[in-house]
């Protein structure tokens, strides 16, 4: 996932639209997807190796109507740490990709970007 500067003007606000749905749907990835950060957390990832590291930052995004949630790569940390992306802030996402695993409780499919 690759993201554009992060907004918080009015003008950014006012043209989410609602597409996580037709997204999720039709697992067609939209170009410059404008999303509002709900939530950050950090969560701990099985080790690949011994240099990644076990940890990565996990985004809850909304599009006013849905949630989805997006694991950022680690050459994108720098954008939490600077604090350019916190909660409230808008997101533009350039390149992503979509996900779908076992939700925890086994019971359905989550898909995340």
């Amino acid at each position: 996932m690759r993201l554009a500067g992060t907004e918080t003007d009015l003008d950014l606000e006012l043209s989410l639209k609602p597409v996580i749905q037709e997204l999720v749907r039709t697992q067609v990835c939209f170009p410059n997807l404008k999303l509002l950060v709900d939530r950050i957390a950090t969560v701990t990832l099985p080790e690949v190796d011994e240099l990644s590291g076990n940890e990565a930052y996990k985004l809850t995004l909304s599009d006013g109507e849905k949630t989805i949630q997006a694991l950022l790569k680690r050459r994108i940390y720098k954008t939490i740490y600077s604090e350019d992306i916190r909660e409230g802030s808008f997101v533009i996402l350039k390149v992503y990709h979509l996900a779908q695993g076992k939700k925890v409780n086994g019971k359905g499919t989550i898909t995340s970007v």
